[in-house]
């Protein structure tokens, strides 16, 4: 989590350095979104998105370029409004952050920003359009949203020997190794006469070791100047022809099956060698499954924790065919009071004779 806060200080940094100064006003005053009254500037987004929106400018498909930047700064918005959220949280909590933190998160920025002391680091930041003062306060926001999350990223419990045992058993594949074969294919053209596929037929079921002399001879298809060896194969993955012509056979190497046709011409395939499969122990992988197992836990409480915050949030988006509105046309529409709707008369009640109905209960 340190290593992720650092590396967003670091792209905050750089973008500052690289916008002039009317271009970082202008980005400053841009809302894309408000949460609770609170708003999310595009320089904040900007901050986030900008070293991945270089990489899809550099690797896009082409016409995709706006597309890729456009989901790539919808995600850096919800980024920030769910840490928005937490530090609203953290201070609902009245949680207490260790200065300590702040200064070893600010030291490990004036290392990689190569600043021998915090004086350096302040001139930095001077120089890239901000300040040290501001540089702490985004450590400080990233500070407390993550021991937001922490307090439920580790409270989560480990998973139980049932749980592992389900998971192993539903994905034992995975941890299995499948048994392996090495093919050599030799491909004869549909118009080849039946007597030369006689032929070869023969000389291969006589001896199989002149395959590979075979393959150089009369073959059609891939790698003939190593006999037609392609690699290895896991047997499942095997097209479905091959499959069949050896479903049920034992798999020994130097072992030949042909012809097999094909859509693109008869194949003679020989087994150059099998490695045998080996199926998983629980007890092999028990610590691979845990970790993960208590991982995916720990990612769905902070997903859950999340999730809570933004249903009881009132939040706002201007973007996606809606321009950009300005902070302070934004701050004025949010502290604006509504006007007070005007009292409805009220009307004079008629005075009518109370009539008085008689039941079984008297």
């Amino acid at each position: 989590m340190k290593y992720a806060i650092l590396c967003a200080l670091l792209a905050f940094s750089s973008i500052l350095s690289a916008a002039g100064n009317s271009s970082k006003q202008a980005a400053s005053t841009s809302i894309l979104a408000t949460v609770n009254g609170k708003a999310v500037t595009l320089g904040e987004v900007l901050s986030e998105s900008s070293s991945s929106e270089a990489l899809a400018k550099a690797y896009a498909e082409q016409g995709k370029v706006s597309e890729e930047i456009a989901k790539l700064r919808k995600d850096a918005v919800d980024r920030i409004i769910d840490r928005k959220l937490l530090v609203d949280e953290f201070n609902r909590m009245k949680l207490v952050l260790p200065q300590k933190y702040v200064g070893s998160m600010l030291d490990d920025l004036a290392e990689n920003l190569n600043c021998r002391s915090r004086a350096e680091l302040a001139a930095k930041a001077r120089a890239m359009n901000t300040s040290l003062e501001d540089l702490r306060s985004k450590v400080t926001e990233r500070l407390q949203a993550e021991m937001v999350v922490g307090r439920e990223y580790y409270a989560v419990g480990e998973p139980t020997p049932e749980e592992m045992y389900n998971y192993f058993t539903a994905n034992i594949k995975k941890f299995s190794q499948p048994e392996r074969i090495q093919l050599a294919l030799l491909l004869l053209p549909e118009n080849t006469p039946a007597s030369d596929m006689a032929a070869i037929e023969k000389k291969l079921s006589a001896d199989s070791s002149t395959f590979a002399e075979l393959v150089k001879a009369f073959s059609r298809g891939p790698n003939r100047e190593k006999g037609g060896i392609v690699g290895f194969i896991e047997k499942d993955n095997l097209r479905s022809e091959f499959a069949a012509a050896i479903k049920d056979k034992s798999l020994q190497a130097n072992t030949v099956f042909g012809p097999i046709k094909t859509a693109e011409g008869s194949y003679f395939i020989k087994i150059e060698s099998v490695t045998a499969g080996k199926t998983a122990k629980l007890a092999e992988h028990r610590e691979l499954i845990r970790a993960k197992l208590l991982q995916q836990a720990r990612e769905q409480a902070a997903d859950a924790l999340k999730k809570r915050l933004r249903e009881t949030a009132v939040i706002r988006f201007y973007f996606g065919g809606q321009p950009a509105v300005k902070i302070e046309k934004q701050q004025k529409n949010i502290n604006q009071k509504p006007e007070p709707t005007p009292a409805k008369p009220i009307k004079k009640m008629e005075k009518k004779t109370m009539v008085t109905l008689k039941t079984n209960f008297g």
